[in-house]
This record gives structure tokens, sequence and C-alpha cells, in this order.
């Protein structure tokens, strides 16, 4: 995970976050845990079927939206830790 800061004002930080590959990929292990534990495929038993079995079922568009649930909050929160920063509101993520 990269971070870069810009302090704009004392009161407004952004912060900008790149992830790897290998930051994300835990996460879409994780998404595809989750989808595959609520499918029932055809030729297979429930939650066993192979990953790439079920992004063909639900599209890989689906278990990435499932990954980003996760992985954006975390970031943004490892970030500020990363940072110092102690935030009096949540933080916006564009």
């Amino acid at each position: 995970m990269k971070i870069s800061r810009e302090d704009n004002l004392p009161e407004n930080i952004t912060l900008n976050i790149e992830l790897g590959v290998e930051d994300v990929e835990p996460y879409l292990e994780n998404a595809y845990r989750k989808v595959v534990a609520r499918l029932r495929i055809p030729g297979f038993r429930p939650g066993k079927a192979p990953r790439n079995v079920v992004e063909s079922v639900v599209g890989r568009e689906h278990l990435v939206q499932e990954a980003l649930d996760s992985v954006v909050p975390a970031c943004v929160d490892e970030a500020i830790r990363e940072e110092n920063i102690d935030p009096f509101l949540p933080p916006e993520v564009e």
C-alpha cells in the first residue's frame, strides 16, 4: 500500500492510497468465500465450487464489489493510523 498525503488546510488532509494486487487479493479471497457459501451450483457441494466457476456464475465484478466493501474501509483506517491523523469527522472516500 502506498500513501501520499496533502495538507490542504490544518483541518483538511487528502490521502491518496494506491493498492497493489498483493494488497487486494486477500479481500478477493474473503469475498469469494462469502459468495460461494451462499451459492448452490449444480455439480458441486455447497460452498465447494472453485473460484473460476463462481466467477463465471456471478461475474468477476460481483466479487470485486464484495471485496471493495471490505478493502476500502480497512485501508482508509490503516492509512489514517500510519499518518497519525486524529479525524474529528468520518473520512470522505472518492
